[in-house]
């Protein structure tokens, strides 16, 4: 066994792929703040792009976005020649969202949502998760090949490969649980009136 650790590192490759499903489940957790939950959330405008000195940015890198009670998001561009460009933003974004200028600041109250709206949103967030499980399953699946590659090379044994793909499994069975238990708090806002 000395001999295969100097050619597979196996603590290395596990930490890597301790990593990039730590990235999956992050970007997950990142996607669920843009579903909204019953009150308005700075965050629920992450995916808001604006078109702005010829390129599309993000609306929070050009505007300061606040909220005002629990039910109004009020938006500031920080150049306020873009004021309609980033109200048009808002419109088109797919967000059911109705902003209106107000001088220097644009308005978004933000309606309660109906139960049929909480349940599609709760099917988003499953589906979310559902991406997220298939990218870590993915992670795994190229660290299995990585194994048998190594076992292949002779770099390690089969019983080896075998301890590893089931580490490996025990890891990629943890990440997945992380992105239930994030999917379980996120319906559980969803569908609290």
């Amino acid at each position: 066994m000395a001999a295969s650790s100097s050619t597979f590192d196996w603590k290395g490759t596990k930490k890597a792929a301790e990593e990039k499903m730590q990235k999956c489940v992050e970007s997950i957790q990142t996607q669920f703040q843009t579903i909204r939950v019953g009150a308005a959330n700075p965050t629920m405008l992450d995916r808001v792009m604006v078109e702005c000195y010829g390129s599309m940015k993000q609306l929070q890198k050009i505007s300061r976005i606040s909220t005002n009670g629990p039910q109004q998001l009020v938006i500031e561009p920080f150049d306020k020649e873009h004021i309609k460009s980033v109200e048009k933003a808002i419109k088109t974004a797919e967000l059911n969202l109705n902003p209106i200028v107000d001088g220097h600041v644009i308005r978004v109250n933000v309606p309660p949502l109906t139960e049929e709206r909480r349940k599609d949103m709760a099917k988003q967030a499953r589906s979310i998760s559902e991406d997220g499980k298939v990218a870590i399953r993915n992670v795994r699946r190229d660290f299995v090949e990585k194994i048998k590659q190594a076992e292949k090379g002779k770099a390690i044994g089969k019983d080896d490969s075998k301890t590893f793909q089931d580490d490996l499994q025990k890891v990629t069975d943890t990440f997945a649980k992380k992105i239930d238990d994030s999917l379980k708090a996120k319906e559980k806002d969803l569908l609290k009136v």
